[in-house]
Order: structure tokens, then sequence, then C-alpha cells
């Protein structure tokens, strides 16, 4: 099974721009409203193609970080 070594988020909703490094257990903490599930969102998207926010966020444009025209999820590994 492939590890993920990094992941890489550009206007991914609250990330303008992010770089994680990943290792075989990373923990992601924060405040409220601090992105954390947007991590997780976009990693998901990245290996399903699947858009769990879209409902609850109405349409895809609204994935995206405020005044972005594009996004991007990358994942290495």
């Amino acid at each position: 099974m492939p590890v993920l070594d990094a992941v890489r988020l550009v206007n991914w909703l609250a990330h303008r721009h992010a770089d994680l490094a990943l290792a075989p257990l990373t923990i992601i903490a924060g405040p409220n409203e601090s992105g954390k599930s947007s991590v997780g969102d976009g990693i998901a998207f990245a290996l399903t193609g699947e858009l769990r926010r879209v409902e609850a966020k109405g349409d895809r444009k609204q994935l995206l970080t405020d005044g972005a025209a594009k996004g991007q999820v990358e994942l290495t590994g």
C-alpha cells in the first residue's frame, strides 16, 4: 500500500498555500476554523475525486480560497 509523504494545498478552502510533510503518523491539531478539515477534504478529493463539501458549500467554486480562480491539491508518496 502506498504511503503519503506530503500534501500541497493551493487555494483550497482555508489554505492559500500549504505544504505539509507527512509521517507514518501525522496529527493535525488547531483551533476551530483553522483548516484542519480542509486538509482531510483535500486528501480525500485527490484520492477519490469526490467533493465532500460540495453539498455543504453549494457549488465547487466555494471550495476555492476567497478570490481565487483555481486551486490545486497535490499528493506525493
